[in-house]
């Protein structure tokens, strides 16, 4: 079965203005507003980011964010930075629901934000709800196994990094901070194997709640037709982390996951942004209040 591409390796691109590249190439962002579910829904936007600019990203992402904590249907928003110099960001926002979200996109005080980013900057956003599967995260969308037949299984989950600049065997060494650390991971799965992905992912998150230091896992699931899912695990530091995957045969566990499935993962820490988000990470450096701050709208 040929597989559609996804946007992944994720490229450093240059450009005058926030790029905007799709997390999933197959389903952009507008149509993903579409939505009509009255549930929570979980932006994701992943940034790459020039290192030289990172003090200057925080501060935009910082009005960025204070725009959207003034709207209607904002919950929540949390700046993750990526460690051992990384050049990514993401951001882990909540709303009410998707027609909350695209309602603040379409306002006129919305587009101007996309310029004060630094240049070269390049936003990968895609929108997703919680997934309960039982044992392992509650969500507020149901799990149903649908019966769908999967594609054969020969040599299981493919590896890659979400960011190849700085793979997440560069991040391990990090195992000497005793923070906790955020472990994300994107999974690019064929739309006929979405119940057979689910389902390994399931005993494969069983057999890492037993490990020391893992301290909560969420699945979410891409709206829409969307080929991706996205887990969130918390660790109480890398070494947790480093520990587990030195533990756990690799191969084995991959092999139980459809053909179909990449995986692509990056470890991060919450930044502390003020009147945004708390972390474990101080991301207030070089942070003030900007004059090109925009007024309510």
């Amino acid at each position: 079965m040929q597989r559609a591409h996804s946007s992944f390796p994720i490229e450093h691109k240059e450009t005058t203005v926030l790029k905007h590249v799709e997390l999933d190439r197959t389903l952009k962002l507008e149509q993903q507003f579409a939505d009509t579910s009255i549930q929570p829904t979980i932006l994701v936007n992943v940034f790459d980011v020039d290192p030289k600019d990172r003090a200057a990203f925080k501060l935009a992402w910082a009005e960025d964010a204070a725009f959207f904590k003034r709207q209607p249907g904002y919950i929540s928003a949390q700046l993750h930075q990526g460690i051992q110099g990384s050049s990514m960001f993401l951001n882990y926002a909540v709303f009410e629901g998707t027609k909350s979200f695209a309602g603040t996109t379409h306002q006129p005080s919305f587009e101007p934000l996309r310029r004060i980013y630094p240049d070269g900057s390049t936003a990968h956003p895609h929108l997703f709800r919680r997934l309960a599967v039982p044992g392992i995260c509650t969500g507020d969308e149901e799990w149903s196994p649908n019966g769908q037949n999967p594609s054969t299984s020969t040599h299981g989950l493919t590896m890659a990094d979400l960011d190849p600049s700085t793979p997440i065997t560069a991040q391990l060494p990090d195992s000497t901070h005793k923070k906790p650390t955020i472990q994300i991971t994107v999974y690019d799965v064929d739309p006929s194997d979405r119940d057979a992905f689910v389902t390994s992912w399931q005993k494969q998150a069983a057999g890492l709640m037993n490990r020391p230091g893992c301290l909560s896992q969420q699945l979410h699931t891409g709206l829409l037709g969307s080929r991706l899912f996205m887990s969130y695990t918390i660790w109480e530091q890398t070494s947790a982390l480093a520990d587990a995957l030195a533990a756990i045969d690799t191969a084995a566990v991959n092999a139980h996951y459809p053909d179909s499935v990449t995986a692509r993962s990056h470890l991060f820490r919450r930044l502390h942004i003020p009147g945004i988000c708390v972390g474990e990470a101080d991301g207030r450096e070089k942070l003030a209040v900007s004059s090109r701050m925009m007024p309510a709208g």
